[in-house]
C-alpha cells in the first residue's frame, strides 16, 4: 500500500490488509455511544436541543498492511462489513478505486477473511474508537 493523494487512482492487483478499527460515519457519535454504552450521554450543550436524525451507515475503516496505514469507506452498502468487525480482521481488496487517499469499498472489491488480533482488540474498543474521532 502507497500513500494515496490526489484524485481518482485505481489500485490493481490484490492486498491483504488488517482491520484496526471501524466506524459508522453516517450515524451520529452521540447515538452510537448511546446505544454502546446503553445509558444516556451528555448533551454537547446544555443550551442545545439535540435532534436525532433518521439512521443511516457508512462505514470508515482504518486498515493496514503491516507498514502503511491506509482508509477505507463504505461506498456502497456491504454486508460483509459492520461495525462489530473485530480489530485485526484480514480484508483481501481487490482492483480497487481510490478517491483522495480512500479505498472505496463495494460488494466485489473485498472479501472478509476472518481473524482478530487479542491486542489491537483491547487497544481498538468501538467506545474508544468512538470517543477518538
Amino acid at each position: 500500500v502507497t500513500c494515496m493523494t490526489g484524485g481518482k487512482v485505481e489500485v490493481p492487483g490484490t492486498l491483504t490488509l488488517q482491520l484496526q478499527s471501524v466506524l459508522n460515519v453516517g450515524s451520529s457519535f452521540y447515538s452510537q455511544l448511546k446505544k454502546l454504552t446503553g445509558k444516556a450521554v451528555p448533551e454537547p450543550t446544555q443550551n442545545t436541543q439535540y435532534n436525532e436524525p433518521p439512521p443511516s451507515r457508512m462505514l470508515f475503516l482504518t486498515l493496514t498492511d503491516g507498514t502503511n496505514i491506509v482508509n477505507g469507506m463504505e461506498y456502497r452498502p456491504c454486508s460483509q462489513l459492520s461495525v462489530n468487525l473485530l480489530p485485526g480482521t484480514k480484508i483481501l481488496v481487490s482492483n480497487v478505486t481510490a478517491r483522495i487517499g480512500v479505498l472505496l469499498l463495494q460488494p466485489g472489491n473485498f472479501r472478509v477473511l476472518g481473524g482478530c488480533v487479542e491486542r489491537l482488540r483491547l487497544l481498538y474498543t468501538q467506545e474508544r474508537v468512538l470517543k477518538s474521532a
